[in-house]
């Protein structure tokens, strides 16, 4: 029970080092390539809603966390950026050929939406497969990544609407 007790007190030490760590070197990455430091929070605010509501769910459908999933949240921070880094990067191409925002938007939602769509289901299923092993803790990987990566697509998907919805007022 002692050994239990420190590899859970580690394991909450390190998950909160790996996320901070994750979150402050894309912050860096995304703030520094764009030249904004709005940008790259705005890159980063999927995310925080993707770690929140996975570990929300896993709580409800009671998915706890284990040695392997502890180190989800920064895969997660690592895989979900990029859907971010694809439509913020679109909308900016759009603008600059002096594109008005809301055109912008739509035109990367409907372009660029459907390739991260894709990339969704591909690495859902990818994950998925990892529910085949023999190991509990590499099933609960495999749900946990896939429940993690349909939150990214949401989140990244809903901000931007939200986004679309606030410059056409």
């Amino acid at each position: 029970v002692l050994q239990f007790l420190e590899m859970e007190t580690a394991m909450q030490s390190d998950l909160g080092k790996t996320t901070g760590l994750g979150f402050l070197f894309m912050f860096i990455i995304a703030a520094f390539l764009y030249r904004s430091l709005l940008i790259g929070s705005f890159a980063l605010l999927p995310i925080i809603f993707v770690i929140l509501w996975t570990i929300s769910i896993m709580g409800y459908i009671n998915l706890p966390f284990t040695v392997l999933t502890s180190g989800m949240l920064s895969l997660v921070i690592g895989l979900g950026i990029d859907y971010s880094i694809h439509l913020i990067h679109k909308v900016k191409i759009s603008l600059e050929k002096h594109e008005s925002f809301e055109q912008a938007l739509t035109d990367s939602l409907t372009s660029t939406g459907e390739a991260i769509f894709t990339s969704t289901i591909t690495t859902m299923f990818g994950f998925l497969s990892l529910s085949l092993a023999t190991l509990l803790a590499t099933q609960r990987l495999g749900s946990t990544l896939a429940l993690a990566i349909g939150c990214c697509f949401i989140s990244c998907m809903v901000r931007s609407m939200v986004v679309s919805t606030a410059f056409s007022v």
